[in-house]
């Protein structure tokens, strides 16, 4: 690394949780702590866009094939799955406190 170079810049601020990747590696998704998602797309070298999720975010995973972010929302308490490619929401589980021992179940589904 002796000579390190900026590929590309963009605003985006409170990240919270680390990035995560899409399994092909071409897509980095970034949470926020405020309920904001971004996406960057390696592939393309530009920054995609964002989607709000939620108030207060926790943090987000990808499911294994890669087409579904779910995002862990403190503010309202729910679980979110968001379409990975169009960031849209497919569906939203409001949880009580002891929902949240079910979310194996749900993902088996």
């Amino acid at each position: 690394m002796e000579e390190i170079k900026i590929l590309d810049k963009f605003d985006f601020k409170n990240v919270h949780g680390g990035l995560k990747f899409s399994p092909s590696g071409k897509r980095i998704y970034i949470p926020s702590r405020d309920g904001w998602i971004g996406r960057y797309d390696i592939d393309r070298g530009r920054f995609y866009g964002k989607v709000r999720a939620c108030v207060y975010l926790r943090n987000i995973s990808m499911d294994r094939t890669g087409r579904y972010i779910l995002v862990s929302c403190w503010l309202p308490k729910s679980i979110v799955i968001l379409d990975a490619e169009s960031f849209s929401a497919r569906e939203s589980y409001s949880a009580k406190r002891s929902d949240f021992c079910h979310l194996w179940t749900l993902l088996k589904r």
